[in-house]
């Protein structure tokens, strides 16, 4: 008889029909269940390897039932025997068990790869933080948790404006027609497009999940740097559950600021149909003063939003999803100073609000088949934002004598995405899935550059009213084989078409300009990789893989404008073209030391051809432009050491070198120009210190220190364009038991100013010092229970 396969299973303790479901799904077997409700109790948590005989028998630890194995594919679940119930009836009270310190890099479990499977066995760069480490750095967005994942880089225009990049592969700092070079995810679905991150507040999450590198064959378009998924906490089919959150801190210099987060896990039918929700509301308190308007702490931020989610138990084998997240965020002022008015000011001549509304709603189906595991879903998107900029600088352009003028650019993006996935069951030589996937997206541009006069009525010198329809449809599939017991290969691929129609009314001056534009493409993205598991501590692979972006076209300013007489052609372009990237990479994961050395590295190079970038006119509108060919050749590396049982050590680094190597002929670009707004160098460190002062009761300490090295705004030779090259630091102490957490915190405790993004209002960017500096200073104060 064949051994039975080890498997990777990631279940956490939960009701037991719910766990068997989740069993059978990563098993990729079937569970018969006979008197379930006698079982009683919850399951175990697993997360590791296991046989699944193993993993179901750790599953059912502590309840009143057992299994029996039927078949190597089927198992039937049921009471044990009434003596073995008599014995258990008074069973001794369990005691509260503390959390236990974080795990490291590699024995944790992942699924951006569409199954879950152990880094450590994963021939992949993946990075993983899980809730615990959120907690412990009070990393409440993305932007906070970025020094946590080597090579990731966040801009900082300011919440709900911001891009998140990967392995210095930067298409630039602006946001505008491109596409996202990093697919954000929330769970399963798509919630950036060519769109800032909405940046959703992370309460209530299980895990955040970074898989780097070019995801084409399984995620497509919008894929080419990697993948952050944000994995939510699900709906518990048998356990009420209240959650509450407070925080408050105050900013050096600046005004305070608040956050409330509840959450609420409700029954309507125990055992079958579960109900969890989530709201927050925080206030981020300003710190940059409006001198010219006598405004102070200018820039408070207001986030208010909530999440819902409803789990059906169909069956042991089914199980249905449906889900909405909401997220209001108003910014009442930009965050950049300009030099020559003081560190934390500007002379601006208007306010510079912005807001983003985020609604989203979702299904999922979940089942076995007789081939393998099924997963259906589908999803709507609503993106909305806004931002205005003082465009009293730019007057001239637009034949205006007037001194104070304001630019308005509203944006909202409506996408549906459909998806099928079928997933081999695990534990085979030939492991395999398959899926389709269809969206369709409708974006709305609307632009108003207007003069502001006394008295009104306010004159517009520029207007543009854009409208897209993209649709896209995709079949892919990925297999891997075991050659032999250590050595595997797989092999994915992606065959996409889309269709793309633009409608765009200008007015500029006296006669109104209209657009209408269609194209279409087709995109095969291939992936393949070679990996060698040496020993259980020891992986090593090559891969190779191909990302891409579709075409667009330009319709915002003048078409054709020359740029200076150094040009050997006009820019804006009228149509920008498909730009695509093949990386290479080589890799190592090794643990050491009876694990308690873990390591990753990874040195990659990439070689993108017609890059994208949004970038912007002389007269301070947008367009997008093909700059060129880049490459960028580097080494990233993750490391984890616990020093004892009470402290682990974390170190995180990136060297890279991102450069523009062929410019454009039509593309005003510096000679050898690094890429835009990613550094060459970072790298952080960070502790992590747990220790039991009491029964019940642990306290910890936790410190991070990261560095972000120097990085240029834009391709082309400007004042204030450069960045970075500074040290951030974050710093909490508290007490926590299993059911809540105390924290007292410190943000950039040295109060650094460094310069993380020199960029603000379009109109004077390239003629006036622009910088956007560090929050200063922030002490604050945070309890939270069952969250």
């Amino acid at each position: 008889m064949a051994a039975e396969p080890v498997l990777v299973f990631s279940i956490p303790a939960q009701p037991l029909n719910q766990a068997l479901v989740a069993f059978g799904r990563q098993a990729g077997v079937s569970v018969g269940l006979r008197d379930l409700q006698r079982c009683g109790g919850r399951s175990q948590a697993i997360s590791g390897s296991y046989t699944p005989a193993a993993a179901l028998a750790q599953l059912l630890a502590g309840t009143r039932c057992d299994f029996v194995a039927l078949d190597a594919h089927a198992f039937r679940v049921a009471p044990r025997a009434e003596a073995e119930v008599v014995e258990r009836k008074n069973p001794p009270a369990t005691p509260e068990i503390v959390p236990s310190p974080p795990e490291l890099l590699l024995d944790v479990v992942v699924t951006t790869n569409r199954r879950p499977s152990l880094i450590s066995r994963t021939p992949a760069s993946v990075s993983v933080a899980s809730a615990d480490f959120l907690g412990a750095g009070r990393s409440e967005s993305l932007e906070e948790l970025a020094p946590e994942f080597a090579g990731v880089t966040v801009t900082n225009l300011g919440p709900g404006r911001d891009k998140v990049l990967v392995r210095g592969l930067s298409d630039g700092a602006f946001t505008g027609r491109t596409q996202s070079t990093v697919g954000l995810y929330l769970d399963d679905v798509p919630i950036t497009y060519n769109t800032p991150d909405p940046d959703l507040r992370l309460v209530d999450v299980e895990r955040v999940e970074l898989m780097r590198g070019p995801q084409g064959p399984l995620y497509g378009v919008g894929s080419m740097g990697g993948i952050v998924r944000i994995v939510t906490k699900k709906p518990d089919v048998e356990r009420p559950a209240l959650g509450l959150a407070v925080g408050a801190a105050t900013t050096q210099s600046g005004a305070p600021s608040y956050s409330i987060d509840a959450m609420l896990n409700a029954l309507p039918i125990p055992g079958r149909v579960a109900l969890r929700g989530v709201a927050y509301t925080e206030v981020q308190g300003g710190y940059v003063d409006d001198t010219a308007l006598s405004i102070n702490n200018a820039n408070r931020t207001r986030r208010t939003g909530a999440r819902l989610a409803a789990v059906g138990v169909i069956s042991p084998d089914w199980q249905v999803t449906v889900g909405a997240t909401r997220q209001a965020l108003r910014s009442d002022d930009s965050q950049y100073v300009e030099g020559g008015t003081g560190a934390l000011a500007r002379n601006g001549q208007v306010r510079e609000p912005h807001q983003s509304d985020f609604t989203q709603a979702y299904v999922t189906v979940d089942g076995s088949t007789p081939v393998g595991q099924l997963r259906l879903s589908g999803a709507l998107l609503d993106h909305a934002f806004s931002a205005r900029s003082d465009a009293s600088a730019g007057l001239a352009l637009f034949g205006s004598l007037s001194t104070i003028g304001t630019y308005d650019q509203y944006n909202r993006i409506n996408l549906a995405v459909a998806e099928a996935v079928l997933t081999s069951r695990s534990g085979r030589r030939l492991e395999w899935l398959a899926g389709v996937f269809a969206s369709h997206t409708r974006e709305s541009l609307y632009l108003n550059l207007s003069d502001v006069r006394a008295p009104p009525p306010v004159r517009p010198l520029y207007l543009e009213d854009r409208h897209d329809r993209l649709s896209e449809l995709a079949v892919y599939g990925e297999a891997s084989y075991a050659l032999s017991r250590t050595l595997s290969f797989s092999a994915g691929l992606r065959a996409s078409h889309t269709w793309q129609h633009t409608d765009s009314l200008r007015h500029q001056g006296v006669i109104p300009l209209s657009f209408t534009g269609a194209m279409d493409s087709a995109n095969v993205a291939p992936k393949a990789v070679l990996s060698w598991q040496a020993s259980p501590a020891k992986l090593f692979y090559i891969q190779a893989a191909q990302g891409y972006r579709t075409g667009g076209f330009n319709t915002t300013g003048r078409i054709n404008q020359q740029f200076n007489a150094t040009a050997t052609g006009n820019q804006p372009n009228r149509q920008f073209r498909p730009d695509h990237l093949w990386s290479f990479e080589a890799g190592a994961k090794l643990a050491l030391d009876e694990r308690r050395l873990e390591l990753r590295a990874a040195a990659f190079y990439t070689d993108w051809r017609d890059v994208q970038s949004d970038q912007l006119l002389p007269s301070g509108l947008p367009y997008t432009a093909n700059v060129g060919r880049a490459v960028n050749t580097g080494f990233e590396g993750e490391g984890a050491f616990k020093v004892d049982h009470a402290l682990t050590l974390r170190l995180n680094f990136l060297l890279a070198g991102p450069q523009l190597t062929q410019r454009d002929p039509t593309y005003p670009a510096r000679p050898n120009a690094s890429l835009p707004a990613v550094p060459r160098y970072s790298a952080a460190l960070i502790g992590d210190w747990r220790r039991d002062v009491a029964p019940g009761v642990q306290a910890l300490l936790y410190g991070r220190l990261s560095y972000v090295g120097a990085s240029i705004l834009t391709f082309q030779d400007q004042a204030s364009s450069t960045m970075g090259n500074y040290l951030a630091a974050r710093l909490s102490a508290g007490v926590q038991t299993a059911r809540w957490r105390l924290t007292a915190y410190v943000d950039n405790p040295a109060n650094t100013v460094g310069d993380t993004f020199a960029f603000g209002d379009p109109f004077t960017q390239g003629r006036v010092s622009q910088s956007t500096p560090l929050r200063p200073r922030t002490v604050g104060l945070a309890w939270a229970m069952g969250l």
